[in-house]
């Protein structure tokens, strides 16, 4: 991204995430690092067989049951898979896009079974900046993989499928995110998140919508494929008479304050 409008999205979301920390901590974001790729997956070979079941027993309505992902072997066997994928410059982007998202929300689910947690300013940016992971061939951290390796390929609807374990996050899909199916996927999470009245709320009577915080740290991806914020929300909402205040900029716009506590059953530690 470049000029003084994308310098300032960063900045915003990086404000978000670290809840008011000194923007400073930016140069703290551990780097990417390479690492050999002793056994090679092409990306259309991967399995999300054993991903997709713990997700479809393990999750319900968005509440993870974290301690039993602890005992099932199958996200260590998923996660093996995660760092042995090797993406190329012709990896089709549906391909890529499934594979991230779900590598994403499965190494969020082993980060909080590792004793990691988002719920406080350091934990934030521990959880999110500091600790690195194995995907594709780099120790990347949660950080990177969103912002530099998920949000370029220029699909908005991901920021309600990355789920980084709060409460005010998008719910996590009881299923795995696959390729073939991905649009659908990603149309649903994106009715669902902005219908949802516990993330996004209208009051026709007063002309206001409050919003997600989701829509004020990423404005920028949403005005790029909408022109607004408001426009974006106004082509899911399932009420048409919210519609036309949205489009023309008639309803006043608030966000709502994120709730960083987990979204489940805390593991045991």
């Amino acid at each position: 991204m470049v000029g003084a409008r994308a310098h300032r999205s960063s900045l915003r979301a990086l404000a978000a995430l670290l809840a008011g920390a000194a923007l400073g901590l930016v140069s703290c974001v551990a780097p990417p690092r390479s690492y050999p790729l002793e056994r090679r997956l092409r990306v259309e070979s991967v399995d999300y067989s054993g991903w997709d079941a713990l997700l479809r027993s393990h999750v319900h309505d968005g509440v993870v049951n974290y301690p039993a992902f602890a005992s099932a072997p199958e996200l260590g066997g998923f996660l093996e898979q995660v760092g042995a994928v090797e993406l190329t410059a012709d990896t089709p982007p549906e391909q890529r896009l499934a594979f991230l998202i779900n590598a994403y929300n499965a190494l969020a689910v082993a980060a909080i079974l590792d004793g990691g947690s988002p719920e406080t300013l350091l934990g934030r940016h521990r959880f999110f900046q500091r600790e690195r992971h194995a995907v594709a061939g780099e120790e990347i951290t949660l950080w990177d993989l969103e912002h530099a390796r998920i949000r370029p390929l220029g699909e908005p609807r991901i920021h309600f499928a990355l789920v980084c374990a709060s409460a005010s996050c998008p719910k996590l899909a009881a299923q795995a995110y696959r390729p073939g199916h991905l649009d659908d996927q990603l149309e649903r999470d994106t009715l669902a998140f902005i219908n949802d009245a516990t993330r996004n709320r209208f009051d026709a009577g007063q002309r206001l919508a409050q919003l997600s915080a989701i829509f004020d740290w990423y404005a920028e991806d949403f005005e790029a494929s909408a022109c607004s914020v408001p426009g974006y929300v106004a082509a899911y909402v399932d009420d048409p008479a919210i519609v036309p205040g949205l489009v023309d900029g008639r309803w006043q716009i608030e966000y709502m304050d994120y709730d960083w506590s987990l979204n489940g059953v805390a593991p045991a530690h």
